[in-house]
């Protein structure tokens, strides 16, 4: 499978058009040219559970994209 040329770049600035963030702007943070998707800033957040560590000595809800 062959990469596409894309029109976007890393830290434009995009809108989303479809899904739950439709409408809604942000700046391109990865571009994944095998898939013709982009990360955008904010838009894409999971929460994680931590248990408390030598690494990570609070522990809690931890916000990632």
């Amino acid at each position: 499978m062959s990469k596409l040329k894309t029109h976007v770049k890393i830290n434009d600035i995009v809108e989303v058009i479809s899904g739950v963030h439709k409408r809604k702007s942000g700046k391109i943070l990865q571009v994944l040219t095998k898939t013709q998707q982009v990360i955008v800033e904010g838009r894409r957040m999971i929460t994680k559970h931590t248990k408390k560590s030598q690494d990570s000595p609070d522990g809690g809800i931890v916000k990632l994209e």
